[in-house]
């Protein structure tokens, strides 16, 4: 749980890469923190990925649908949707695919 505080707090300070690496050691110990996926996909739209913001978002999306930390990241998805992607380009079979194997823990 200390990671997620020290991941917001390096993302706070610019250190973009290292939070999302603290990120990463809490969701290996636990992957359905919903608050870490929304945070990730932050990390990853400071980082210009929306597409890893998206996907990290997707999944904080499938664990707990109605989180009240979605609100604020489904209006950013609309947007980027509108203005980066088409409505298709994103959301492959194969991204739905990773995002299973994730989840899955393979």
């Amino acid at each position: 749980m200390l990671n997620l505080f020290a991941a917001n707090i390096h993302a706070k300070l610019g250190g973009i890469g290292k939070a999302k690496m603290l990120i990463g050691n809490a969701l290996k110990e636990n992957p359905y923190i919903v608050s870490a996926w929304v945070d990730l996909g932050e990390f990853y739209f400071l980082d210009f990925d929306p597409t890893g913001a998206w996907f990290s978002w997707d999944i904080a999306r499938r664990l707990h649908p109605d989180h009240h930390l979605l609100v604020k990241t489904s209006t950013l998805e609309q947007r980027l949707e509108k203005n980066i992607f088409t409505s298709s380009s994103y959301r492959s079979e194969q991204s739905r695919g990773q995002f299973a194997t994730i989840l899955s823990g393979n």
